[in-house]
């Protein structure tokens, strides 16, 4: 019941994907579009790198107990370097919006377009608000700054999901994506070695380098076959997952291990996701029962950062790392379960129902809408939702 969503207006789309009535009557029976299916591996990834960074902003504050190498010079960690999980979720999100939007270049799409940026405000922007909220009256009661470091990248997320919605970028050639990941991650090298930026412009470059390989990983998943509902564990798939997963352990488990190497841990994680998308091998199957906390990821990223605070004013982060991520989870979980089923989810509902009141389609428009989605028939089978999520 939730995850990344792929068609706006899902409710339209279900009701028009078999063809609903002609004008003048209603039109014989024709074969409904494939059910959509759900990538619960990558919603199960989501969560478990929401998960990491909290690890990795407890680290920052506490060196010493995680044993986290860090630069001497340049001040940044060389020894897991768990910051690139925010690369991980801008190459999910290039993935995820590019497979389940494919804008039309016209009048209809001008439309649909308006639409997609509402529900992708009514999508980031209440729990941006409430963490923000909840950090500035933490920020008063304790005198500390009141910001929340992780929520920079929603902003930026924003600008590219923008850029995306009006560049008809799901129509870019393949070799243009690659060639953009690349010049895009050659011009942050001259920078700095290393992808653990959070001050403009290089956090958007960076990002925009995540997310343009994450639409380029979604073209090569429409390549595959159609994956069946119910398919058996696949062995070679299931190799392919341990050797894209093991291969980012020498760029973070070995201190100093190839400085430029968070470069190719996007490439990696492009590889990651298309094969978890998939969902043939057994290690996509086996993180999917873990993906409620890919549910209220976002609120877990949002959260964390408060949490940690009042922990830490409370000096109950204390002890061995291991010790203080499990206090730090024992309090993040439950809360963020409360944001999400309290505030984040109901939030989400109500400004996805105002964007419809305020710009309802004709049913001209929608009709034109199920057309272009029946001419998009061949990656119907790879419908899927994960990004907005409305009950049918």
């Amino acid at each position: 019941r939730s995850g990344l969503v792929v068609v706006p207006s899902l409710r339209r789309w279900q009701a028009m994907s078999g063809f609903a009535q002609a004008a003048d009557g209603p039109s014989p029976p024709t074969k409904r579009a494939p059910p959509l299916r759900a990538f619960t591996a990558l919603e199960a990834l989501r969560g478990l790198a929401a998960l990491s960074v909290t690890i990795w902003h407890l680290a920052c504050n506490h060196v010493d107990d995680f044993g986290f190498a860090f630069d001497p010079v340049n001040g940044y960690c060389m020894r897991y370097p768990l910051y690139l999980s925010v690369d991980f979720f801008l190459v999910l999100s290039g993935f995820v919006l590019s497979h389940g939007y494919a804008f039309p270049c016209d009048l209809d799409g001008v439309r649909l377009r308006i639409r997609f940026l509402g529900y992708r405000t009514a999508r980031l922007a209440p729990m941006y608000a409430f963490s923000a909220g909840v950090m500035a009256c933490i920020g008063a009661r304790t005198g500390t700054d009141g910001g929340n470091a992780p929520s920079w990248t929603v902003p930026v997320e924003g600008i590219i999901s923008l850029v995306f919605c009006v560049s008809c970028s799901h129509k870019a050639p393949l070799a243009l994506l690659f060639l953009l990941g690349v010049s895009t991650q050659l011009l942050i090298a001259r920078h700095s070695a290393n992808l653990n930026l959070i001050v403009l412009p290089w956090n958007a470059i960076r990002c925009a380098s995540a997310f343009c390989l994450g639409v380029a990983g979604q073209r090569l998943y429409t390549w595959l076959p159609a994956p069946e509902q119910e398919a058996p564990i696949s062995w070679a798939a299931t190799t392919v997952e341990l050797l894209l997963v093991g291969a980012l352990a020498p760029m973070t488990l070995f201190p100093g291990a190839l400085q430029y190497s968070d470069f190719a841990a996007q490439w990696l994680f492009v590889g990651i996701v298309v094969v978890f998308a998939y969902g043939r091998g057994a290690l996509s199957h086996g993180v999917s029962f873990i993906r409620i906390f890919g549910t209220i990821s976002y609120s877990i990223y949002l959260n964390h950062w408060a949490v940690i605070t009042v922990l830490s004013q409370m000096g109950l982060l204390s002890g061995s790392a291991v010790m203080q991520v499990i206090v730090a989870w024992t309090a993040l979980l439950p809360y963020s379960f409360l944001t999400y089923y309290a505030f984040e989810q109901p939030a989400n509902r109500l400004l996805r129902d105002l964007v419809d009141f305020i710009w309802a389609p004709t049913p001209d428009h929608d009709l034109s809408v199920a057309l272009h989605m029946h001419k998009l028939a061949p990656m119907a089978k790879h419908y899927n939702p994960i990004e907005f999520q409305r009950d049918p």
